[in-house]
């Protein structure tokens, strides 16, 4: 796995990183737009190549119409790089609504699998 790209700090921001089952994003508070468009970077240069993306969003909050927009471009982009499959993990059911219609306003070719809770690591 590569090093991953983290962005923010312990109140809000996020962790991609790459390994080889594909792509693995965790994103955590409340965003401002610079912190959005540096996960929206982070994400895409990730995503180059990838089919699988994992996104643990649990400690994400709902966003601002601002980010939202800028989180749909995103995924319009990284669907466009290759990604065909994503598992979204939330806690919060505004944040999974928001991300779910985000996801198929922007990329409906992409299957996407919600669930509740953090990844579970064996």
């Amino acid at each position: 796995m590569r090093s991953p790209v983290i962005g923010g700090d312990q109140e809000n921001g996020f962790s991609v990183a790459v390994g080889e089952a594909g792509a693995q994003a965790t994103a955590w508070g409340f965003w401002s737009e610079d912190l959005t468009k540096a996960f929206s970077s982070a994400m895409v240069a990730a995503c180059v190549r990838c089919t699988l993306l994992e996104l643990d969003a649990t400690g994400l909050k709902p966003q601002r119409d601002s980010c939202q927009a800028l989180l749909g471009d995103m995924f319009r982009r990284i669907a466009g790089a290759g990604v065909s499959r994503v598992t979204l993990r939330t806690d919060n059911a505004i944040t999974k609504l928001q991300l779910a219609r985000l996801f198929k306003s922007h990329c409906p070719q992409v299957f996407v699998s919600a669930s509740s809770g953090p990844r579970r690591v064996a």
